[in-house]
This record gives C-alpha cells, sequence and structure tokens, in this order.
C-alpha cells in the first residue's frame, strides 16, 4: 500500500494550498493570510470547507457566510465562491472534494 503524498499546489504571499490526495479524494488545507483572499472560481464537483482557525468571510454566488473556527461549509457545484480572512491572524481551512477523472 502506498501512502498519500502531499504536495504544495500554489504558495505566494496571499496564501499556501497543499493537497493530499487519497483514493478518489483530495484533502487541500490552505493557509490564508491577514488581509488576504482567494481567487474566486467555481468547480463542477460540491466542496466541503471546514474551518480549523481564524476568522473570514465566504462570498458565494447569493450570500455570504461568516467563518469561524470549527464552520462546517457545503458549496454546491458550479457555486461561484471567495473567501476573505477578515480576521487578526491567519485563516486556515481544509476543503474537501471529490477528484474529477
Amino acid at each position: 500500500m502506498t501512502s498519500p503524498k502531499m504536495v504544495t499546489r500554489e504558495s505566494s504571499s496571499q496564501y499556501r494550498i497543499v493537497d493530499l490526495r487519497v483514493t478518489g479524494l483530495v484533502v487541500s488545507e490552505t493557509c490564508l493570510g491577514i488581509g488576504k483572499q482567494t481567487n474566486g472560481h467555481s468547480h463542477r464537483n460540491e466542496e466541503i470547507y471546514y474551518i480549523v482557525s481564524g476568522q473570514g468571510m465566504l462570498r458565494r454566488d447569493t450570500e455570504s457566510t461568516v467563518l469561524i473556527s470549527r464552520s462546517i461549509i457545503i458549496i454546491k457545484p458550479d457555486e461561484y465562491h471567495q473567501v476573505i480572512n477578515t480576521g487578526e491572524k491567519e485563516l486556515i481551512f481544509l476543503t474537501i472534494w471529490k477528484e474529477e477523472k
């Protein structure tokens, strides 16, 4: 059995994203700097966000949601979303989704 591989997918002055790929799923950790935001985007697949620590705001197609530690958010397929760090420390969250074939 092979161990899952962690890969740094993106790293910049705004944020760092590390992916862990397991059979059919991707678990991604994002560390978002103070006052920074992710690029707004959408996907064909559903995602689950789990807020590990920090505070922020999730912008979606039709609403905005306050993010705090231990929040769990479901992003629907094709739903535009963007995360903004509104807190005074780094915002760390996990994103889980089914890998597209």
